[in-house]
């Protein structure tokens, strides 16, 4: 653009030299008059002639492109004029565009933020209802476990209770010498039966205490503890025994003899619990007797439990939000909807497992639940 710049000024500074030189020679013989005296300069004045008609010409094609720009620069005044009111309009609105959005921005941070804590508040009380829920179902067990171990506890105090008798009366007769074989032989018998009565039954108390201080304490460990599947079937048909019998339900178990493995006892026993109180109260609540099925199989370090009731099933909708925390078909008569949650929560994160259920209405329901285990 330079170089092309300074072609442009040459020429035109080469055409200025040589219409200067011409009127210099002109004015020149016009003063000094000597074309008559001097011929050979007539040449100077076709020269000059021919440099001022060019001149001319050149000065009336400037002026007339002169003046077409000028009438086009006037008729794009207008427009001009124009595209400087509309940019000035644009910058305006571009403004006032510019403060709507960092006000809007400003106002969605606020309420983004406000959101924020909304979610997490709901968040906090989700987690403290799950936890309160969970609390319930271990309060529950802890309930069924003292109705079952005051069972035998009565059973050892009336034994001992007869047991005593049983002795004082036989004491009276030695006293009384009037002791015979056949009372000897009775008070043996009822003595040893009361003792075996002691025994299992203080046995089966211990065995409570024992299992049940295991889970709570094994409820503040990450450690796995070693799982006995049969004591730990056992232990929750003791802990629903009053439902199952209240609701006639019975509860058939096929595992394998001896079956054991270490895992969390306690995020078993919530399954389980959940998987029990869920049949009751939803399975069976218009039947007027039911069946549950739990079958538990250990292949290499997999555990598959097998779940299942004869009871009235879940339509397509209400099994797809089955595991939905909160969802729950019985609202009026005050559940919380997050038995089947806790369930799947209990599954995935804790057990690192997986759980599927299939039910369809008046065919009962199925839960297969797998997770790893370490072999005992």
């Amino acid at each position: 653009m330079y170089l092309h710049s300074q072609k442009i000024s040459f020429e035109g500074n080469n055409a200025f030299k040589l219409i200067f030189k011409g009127f210099c020679l002109m004015l020149f013989a016009t003063v000094l008059d000597i074309t008559d005296n001097y011929p050979q300069l007539n040449f100077l004045i076709v020269v000059g002639d021919t440099v001022v008609q060019s001149f001319l010409e050149k000065v009336i094609g400037y002026t007339l492109s002169s003046i077409y720009l000028l009438l086009g620069v006037w008729k794009l005044l207008p427009f001009v004029g124009g595209l400087v009111a509309d940019k000035h309009n644009l910058t305006l609105k571009s403004n006032i565009l510019k403060d709507q959005v960092a006000k809007r921005n400003t106002e969605l941070e606020h309420i983004n933020s406000v959101l924020a804590k909304k979610i997490s508040d709901l968040k906090q009380a989700q987690s403290n209802i799950i936890e309160r829920e969970r609390m319930v179902t271990t309060a529950q067990l802890v309930v069924g476990v003292a109705h079952e171990i005051n069972t035998p506890i009565s059973i050892c105090m009336t034994a001992s209770t007869h047991l005593g008798d049983l002795n004082s009366n036989f004491l009276k007769k030695i006293e009384n010498d009037g002791l015979k074989k056949q009372e000897l032989k009775k008070h043996i018998e009822s003595s040893e039966q009361a003792c075996d009565l002691i025994a299992r039954n203080s046995s089966r108390a211990a065995d409570l205490i024992h299992y049940f201080k295991k889970i709570a304490l094994d409820d503040y460990s990450e450690k796995a503890h070693l799982v006995d599947v049969s004591l730990l079937i056992q232990t929750m048909k003791d802990s629903f025994k009053r439902e199952i019998r209240l609701k006639n339900v019975d509860i058939i178990t096929n595992c394998e003899p001896h079956l054991s493995f270490y895992s969390h006892t306690h995020v078993i026993i919530q399954i389980l619990a959940n998987l029990i109180s869920n049949s009751l109260a939803h399975g069976f609540i218009s039947r007027d007797k039911g069946k549950i099925i739990l079958h538990i199989t250990l292949e290499k370090d997999m555990l598959t439990i097998y779940f299942e009731d004869d009871g009235v099933g879940m339509d397509t909708k209400t099994l797809e939000l089955c595991f939905t925390p909160f969802f729950t078909t019985r609202r009026t008569d005050k559940f919380t909807g997050l038995g089947a949650y806790i369930i799947n929560n209990l599954v995935t994160q804790k057990l690192n497992g997986t759980i599927k259920c299939i039910s369809s209405p008046l065919e009962g329901v199925k839960f297969t639940i797998t997770f790893p285990v370490s072999n005992a």
